[in-house]
């Protein structure tokens, strides 16, 4: 057989068209012959008209149009290589080119020995139009490698608007099904934009049954493809431009079918302005055979997805997705977009970074409230999720926006990062009210749970939305982390008021729960917020840890008042109970905020420690005394339960504020261990330990200062029931003060049981009723059983005041500078001074035995004395010689005949001396 032979035309100053024509140059066992099209003007092919070069060595299709267009309107144009050879290329050059209305340029190597498709070429100086089917198509069947398809222009139009129409419009490379060749590569250069517009307009409201599901390959039939349905692998695709926008069922994919073994190309997108993607729109890499997807890379200046599109990569079989890496200013995702990838099969799952040097913000749900806007990694087989990383200055998630990474099957699930140096903000609900805005993490399945965690100057829950990690599964169960250098603040609720802002940890997995961790200067929950970590498994309860370096707040309830502020720890599973621990300097809890504990499962119980440099302070309940601030430990269950520990500079309980710990399960009531400088009690504030079945809990105070109790306050240890009470013990340095008829007591009581015991040891103890066996109207230290056996109280005052030593440095000469000689001629002076006496230099310092108390002197009236020589001078009486009744501090106590304790003072007669001057003195 021959060579095929070369076809030409030319036009130097003219236009060119084929109309329902047929141009061939072939050779079935040898060499194809090139066709070459060179216009002045315009080029155009139509009513399907053919050109086509087939042949072992393919020849080269030429079209050049120096000063018009290539338009070719259904018609084909086609470069064939066959079995070994190398197939020809197809180059277009003009100012704009066009195929529309099916119109195909296609380059194809077909056959077993490993021939290599042609080269595809359009270049365009202003534009490149692929409508209504229009396509550019390179593709090997056979063991051939595809030839690469590039498109260079200043705008790429691809649009279909056919509706209902499944043909493929744009450009694609592919390996064919049985091919084991390696598909082509596909570049857009586009120095001003590319347009992707499909026949599906409108939001994309899919069916999810989980929110990692992508579009599929099949699914777009508008946009750029490379793909591979054999063993061979799949060819790159990579556009460059300024501006990229894709709408309406369209898209740019790179991957395998279920039939294949090849792996998937990398999916490339700089578009240095802006990524627009809208409706039915997608970015994806995916696999559904054997090979691995590739990776997808998106670098813009700002990309916004809105109306359900969506950036992802999967693996739906046995291969491997490709990781997915989004790098822009300012990312925006609303109605129902996502980024993200999932694993539904053995193949491991990709890792999602994200990094915008301004904002990220995801927002709302799709139209039907069904698909929330979202970044997210997800594994629902038996291959391992990916990690999720974002890197933003300001995230924010609002409005039933979510954003999460999640395993549902044997695979273990990837971990949510996010790396922030301004904001993190998680805000509101969606507008069904049924989605609340979330960053979370979340195990179903067999596999282990990941980690979220969070690194941001600021972090606001606020209005409905949710920081949470969950697992349910088997596997092991995740940690919540959050750091920052600034503040964590979780506030108020929904505007309906049914969903609570939180952060929260929830384990009811068979292995040990897992950790919500806080690290930050200052820590908030107000208006309803909740913070929580709760454990229902059969493995060891987890950690919730609060490091506040400044303080922690728990702060009022919700709008409507039914929901308390709270930070609190819940374990009801088999094994041992977890622990709440808050460090920080101010620990503040008021206006019926809560802090509290709670165990009802059959190991041993919590515990819940606080720790402030500083102080602490329980302030008051809420508006309708429906909530009383406080830190509270409940224990339920079967095995003992260890309490509240607190250490601390001040503690202040006051206006109804409570610190207790309760028991109504078998094991034995926690205990209320106070480590602190000073304790101060008033108007109803309380500390107490309660247990209505086993052991009563005890309560040690351990004070270097003082015990004050005011206006019906109380430190108690009660028990109902059968349960014996518990012990009161207390030891401070200073004293233990009350005024008896304040009603504030120490009570060691029970109701069946035996009473409990009060052990006592301070410098005084003041102001109470002492040895009652019941309470009384007055305050009282109190240790009985209403029908059980009464307790013991045993009171040890302890001398342990220093001496404060008598001053050893002369008075110094400043009053007789301020009263010169002059003045004693003109009226008499005196000056006393009566040493350490009077009143004492620290509330639990008494006063020394010497001191007198002397009546303040009176003013007198101005004195006319020599004006002109002392102009501004003032004088003052003698102060009068009658003593006032005088009122001194206690300084000792005697029970009277009554048995009432009084406090009595001796005072000594002292004399001063007088000089009989005046102590009028002019100073000057």
């Amino acid at each position: 057989m021959g060579k095929g032979g070369n076809i030409a035309f030319n036009s130097d100053e003219g236009n060119i068209a084929l109309d329902n024509g047929s141009l061939s140059s072939s050779s079935a066992s040898n060499d194809a012959g090139d066709v070459t099209f060179l216009a002045q003007n315009n080029i155009t092919f139509t009513s399907v008209s053919t050109i086509e070069s087939v042949g072992l060595l393919g020849g080269n299709i030429n079209l050049t149009s120096n000063d018009g267009i290539i338009s070719i309107d259904d018609s084909d144009i086609e470069s064939i290589t066959t079995d070994s050879g190398i197939g020809g290329d197809i180059n277009l050059s003009a100012e704009s080119i066009s195929l529309t209305n099916n119109a195909i340029a296609l380059t194809s190597t077909v056959g077993p020995n490993g021939g290599r498709g042609g080269n595809l070429i359009a270049d365009a100086s202003d534009s490149v139009m692929l409508l209504d089917g229009g396509q550019f198509t390179s593709n090997t069947l056979g063991t051939g490698k595809a030839g690469d398809l590039t498109i260079s222009t200043r705008q790429l139009v691809i649009q279909n608007s056919q509706p209902g129409s499944n043909l493929m419009t744009g450009a694609g490379s592919g390996t064919l099904e049985g091919s084991s060749g390696q598909g082509g590569n596909l570049t857009i250069n586009a120095s001003e934009s590319v347009e992707i517009i499909g026949n599906e307009p409108g939001a994309f409201n899919p069916d999810l049954g989980q929110p990692g599901t992508v579009i599929n390959l099949a699914d777009i039939s508008t946009g750029l493809t490379t793909a591979t349905a054999g063993s061979g692998d799949a060819g790159n695709l990579t556009i460059n431009t300024k501006q990229l926008m894709i709408r309406d069922g369209a898209g740019a994919s790179s991957g395998n079918t279920d039939t294949s073994t090849g792996n998937g190309g990398r999916l490339t997108v700089n578009a240095s302005q802006s990524l627009d993607l809208q409706g039915k729109a997608g970015l994806t890499t995916a696999t559904l055979g054997s090979g691995d997807a590739g990776e997808l890379v998106v670098t813009t200046g700002r990309m916004m997805l809105q109306d359900g599109a969506l950036i992802g990569t999967d693996t739906l079989a046995s291969g491997n997705a490709g990781d997915l890496k989004i790098k822009t200013a300012e990312l925006f995702l609303g109605n129902g977009s996502r980024i993200g990838a999932a694993t539904t099969n053995e193949g491991s799952g990709a890792t999602v970074t994200v990094n915008s040097s301004e904002s990220v913000e995801v927002v709302g749900t799709s139209t039907d409230g069904s698909v929330p806007s979202g970044i997210f990694t997800n594994s629902e087989g038996s291959g391992n999720a990916g990690n999720l990383e974002i890197e933003t200055r300001r995230l924010v998630v609002r409005d039933g926006g979510r954003i999460s990474a999640s395993t549902s099957g044997t695979g273990k699930a990837g971990n949510l990062l996010v790396n922030n140096s301004d904001s993190v903000e998680i805000i509101g609900i969606s507008a069904d009210g049924k989605t609340a805005s979330s960053l979370s993490f979340d195990s179903s399945g067999a596999g282990d749970a990941g980690e979220l965690e969070i690194e941001t100057r600021r972090l606001l829950v606020s209005d409905g939305g949710r920081v949470s990690g969950s697992t349910s599964g088997t596997g092991k169960a995740g940690n919540l982390l959050v750091s920052n250098s600034d503040s964590v603040e979780i506030i108020g609720s929904s505007a309906d008021g049914k969903t609570a802002s939180s952060l929260f940890f929830d384990s009811s997995s068979s292995g040990n729960a897992g950790e919500l961790i806080i690290d930050t200067n200052r820590f908030v929950v107000r208006e309803g917020g909740q913070v929580s970590a709760a454990t229902s498994g059969d493995g060891r309860g987890g950690l919730l840890e609060v490091n506040a370096t400044e303080s922690v707040e728990v702060i009022g309830t919700s709008a409507d008042g039914k929901t308390a502020s709270s930070l609190f720890f819940d374990s009801s599973g088999a094994g041992d109970a977890g622990e709440l621990i808050i460090d920080t300097s101010r620990f503040i809890v008021q206006d019926g905020g809560q802090v509290s504990a709670a165990t009802s499962g059959e190991g041993r119980g919590g515990l819940l420690e606080v720790n402030a440099t500083e102080s602490v302070e329980i302030n008051g309940t809420s508006a309708d005394n429906q909530f009383a601030s406080g830190l509270f430990f409940d224990s339920r269950g079967a095995g003992d339960a260890r309490g509240i520990t607190i250490n601390t500079g001040e503690l202040t309980v006051q206006n109804g504020g409570q610190v207790t710990v309760s028991g109504s399960g078998t094991g034995i009531s926690g205990d209320l261990e106070v480590t602190a400088d000073s304790i101060f009690l008033t108007n109803q504030g309380s500390l107490g330990a309660t247990t209505a079945a086993a052991e009563g809990g005890n309560i040690r105070l351990q004070v270097t200062d003082s015990i004050i109790l005011r206006h019906d306050s109380e430190i108690v240890a009660e028990a109902f029931g059968t349960a014996n009470g518990g012990n009161i013990t207390i030891d401070a340095g200073g004293f233990v003060l009350a005024v008896l008829s304040e009603n504030s007591d120490v009570v060691a009581n029970a109701f069946e049981g035996r009473g409990g015991n009060i052990f006592a040891k301070a410098a005084g103890i003041f102001g109470f009723r002492q040895f009652q066996d019941r309470r009384t109207p007055e305050s009282d230290f109190t240790a009985s059983s209403e029908l059980g056996i009464d307790g013991m109280v045993e009171l040890i005052v302890e001398d342990n005041l220093t001496i404060i030593p008598l001053p050893d440095d002369f008075l110094g000469d400043s009053v007789v500078r301020g009263c010169p000689a002059m003045a004693r001629e003109l009226a008499p002076n005196e000056f006393i001074t009566t040493g350490t006496g009077g009143v004492p230099t620290h509330p639990a310092h008494l006063s020394s035995s010497e001191a007198i108390d002397v009546g303040l002197v009176q003013p007198a009236p101005p004195t006319q004395i020599n004006s002109e020589s002392y102009p501004s001078s003032a004088t003052a009486q003698n102060p009068a010689n009658s003593v006032p009744e005088t009122i001194v501090e206690a300084q000792d106590w005697v029970i009277n005949a009554d048995g009432i304790v009084e406090l009595v003072a001796y005072v000594p007669v002292a004399t001063f001396g007088s000089s009989g001057l005046s102590a009028s003195c002019n100073l000057q």
